[in-house]
């Protein structure tokens, strides 16, 4: 994930987590404390709390990186989710 500047110490975001309400799927993932409170902000004001909508954008950006890895774990987690509805 590209990192952003913003001049908070680490320790501000180990804080931060313990206070915000985070998506299931970006809470599970190994990321810094950093990088989920920056996806949850993007997931409210960008996408309006559509997990899908924001994978689908990440997942568009990791192919035009190359980050195909990236792009197919997405991928997976996305049909998880449909099938898991469906079922």
């Amino acid at each position: 994930m590209e990192e952003f500047e913003d001049g908070l110490p680490n320790e501000a975001y180990e804080l931060l987590t313990q206070y915000i309400p985070f998506h299931p799927a970006i809470l599970k993932t190994g990321l810094t404390a950093k990088d989920k409170v920056f996806l949850q902000y993007l997931l409210d004001e960008e996408f309006k709390g559509d997990i899908g909508l924001l994978l689908e954008d990440i997942q568009t950006f990791a192919v035009e990186a190359e980050e195909y890895e990236v792009a197919a774990t997405i991928r997976d987690y996305l049909k998880e989710e449909e099938n898991g509805k469906e079922g």
